[in-house]
């Protein structure tokens, strides 16, 4: 698995969050997305761990691209 990027805003280390009842009810899953805890901000929930920590660092880059436009 990718190893996370830190927040683009804050610089703090982000946390991967599992949520275990995730579901409409009847069907419960695990669902997990990575947030900053200082920021807030967090990527979706998606059924596998790899796929939110990608997502998330997908973000990071895009954010910081945007960032360096404007240096």
């Amino acid at each position: 698995m990718e190893e996370l990027k830190p927040c683009p805003f804050c610089g703090m280390t982000p946390t991967l969050y599992e949520s275990v009842d995730f579901g409409s009810g009847k069907v419960n899953k695990t669902a997990y997305r990575v947030e900053c805890n200082n920021c807030r901000i967090h990527s979706s929930f998606h059924f596998l761990p790899e796929n939110a920590v990608h997502e998330w660092n997908r973000k990071v880059e895009k954010v910081n691209a945007k960032k360096n436009k404007t240096d």
